[in-house]
This record gives structure tokens, sequence and C-alpha cells, in this order.
């Protein structure tokens, strides 16, 4: 991650060790909240605020360092085609979890002491962990409207986020 400074791959980091203390330890979140689940969702969107502020930061220290300016009229066509795709397509994944799963579902209310229905329909039954699925399509939407307006290490950072969000999918499924 020769691109990538500590503070944004720790930013990164950051809420999936949140997740994975949670997975792994939800007594000891329940313990220190009356309300676990709200603890967890307002922890996570804080989480979600850390790790955008940290990849713009990234992104507009990088760019200056490299000269790079950002100019949306030098995106190519296939790269908005990309953008919108990938955004619309991770959102409405995204969106469709919420709606399916409410906030009880979505923030592990099932390890935090609240009923949760299985989901056999959309978007359950098209791919394995579609909010994970959804936010990564978001990252390389992202991404590919900047890939050629981008200091080095975008790939790396997209990669990394992927990474993240595949082993925190594992865990989940098979731990």
């Amino acid at each position: 991650m020769a691109w990538i400074d500590a503070t944004t791959v720790a930013s990164l980091t950051g809420p999936h060790l949140l997740y994975a203390f949670i997975w792994f330890l939800p007594g000891l979140w329940r313990q220190g909240f009356s309300k676990p689940v709200k603890a967890f969702q307002i922890a996570a969107t804080l989480g979600k605020v850390l790790q955008f502020t940290a990849v713009v930061a990234w992104y507009t220290v990088k760019s200056k360092e490299q000269g790079l300016k950002l100019d949306l009229l030098e995106v190519t066509w296939l790269q908005w085609g990309a953008f919108f795709a990938l955004v619309f397509l991770g959102q409405v994944l995204n969106i469709s979890v919420y709606n399916t799963l409410s906030t009880n579902g979505v923030y592990y209310g099932t390890k935090l002491g609240k009923k949760v229905a299985w989901q056999h329909g959309f978007p359950f039954n098209t791919v394995s962990h579609p909010q994970y699925l959804g936010a990564v399509l978001t990252v390389w939407g992202i991404a590919s409207l900047l890939w050629d307006v981008s200091p080095p290490g975008l790939a790396t950072l997209a990669g990394y986020w992927t990474l993240l969000y595949g082993i925190t999918a594992f865990w989940e499924q098979f731990l």
C-alpha cells in the first residue's frame, strides 16, 4: 500500500474492526449500551463518515502533491457510464437491504437480542451479501469516474476497501 497513508488505511479498517467486535463479542457490546442496535447504527454511521472523509482527504492531498486537478469535463463517456451503472446498482442493493431488513437486521440485531426474520426475496435471492456488494460496486463506480485524474494508489485503495468487505462477508457467512 505504498501510496496510501496509515491514517487512510486505519480509517477504512476501523469500522470493519467494530463489525468484527460486535459479531464475535455481541454480549460485551450489549453490556455497554441500553439500546445496542441504535448504538451500533450511530457508530457505523460515524465510521462511514470517517471513511469518506479520510478518502477525500487522501485524494485531495495526493492530487495536490501530484499536481492533478479534477476536471469532470475530461472524464470519458465510458467512465461516466461505469460510474452511473456501478453506483446505481450498488445503491439499489444497499437501499433494498435497508428496506428489507430495517435497522435491526442491518445492524446485527440477531446478535444484539432482536428478532429478525430471515429473508429470501430481493436482494437476497440475487447475490450473497448484497449490502457489501453494493458498497463495493459504489467504491469502484467512484474509482472509475476518477481513474484518469487520480493520484497513484487509487486502485490499491479501492482494492483494499473491497478486501475489507470480503473479509467481513466471509466471517458473517462462515464463522
